[in-house]
């Protein structure tokens, strides 16, 4: 079950959500997994996503390779996570992503939990 999330409604629904999961690509020059995951505290801010980085390899990674997802898992049982996708640009030590696409998402065997519903 997938529902679409509008850049509009972006903020308060992360606002439901704690933590999430920066996913990085890494370069070809670089031994190891390709998918680098970082967990990071994102704030929304004027239409984009602002992710404070403690890691140096999420910057270099995103200077590199700007395409990122975030993920957010669920904070209950058989809830639905949030997805988004987007370009990251590095300014300083965090990433400041455009976001492309944002989805809650639940796979159907999880149709039991809780309905989702956007606040006003």
């Amino acid at each position: 079950m997938t529902i679409p999330v509008s850049v509009d409604q972006l903020a308060q629904v992360l606002g439901r959500f704690g933590p999430g999961y920066l996913l990085t690509l890494q370069g070809p020059d670089v031994d190891g997994p390709a998918v680098k995951v970082h967990a990071v505290d994102p704030i929304f801010d004027d239409g984009h996503l602002v992710v404070p980085c403690g890691h140096h390899s999420a910057l270099d990674n995103a200077g590199r390779d700007p395409r990122v997802t975030i993920v957010w898992p669920p904070l209950v049982h058989h809830g639905h996570s949030l997805i988004v996708d987007g370009h990251a640009a590095v300014c300083q030590d965090r990433l400041v992503v455009d976001v492309l696409g944002a989805i809650l998402h639940r796979p159907s065997a999880h149709r039991d939990g809780p309905e989702w519903v956007f606040g006003d």
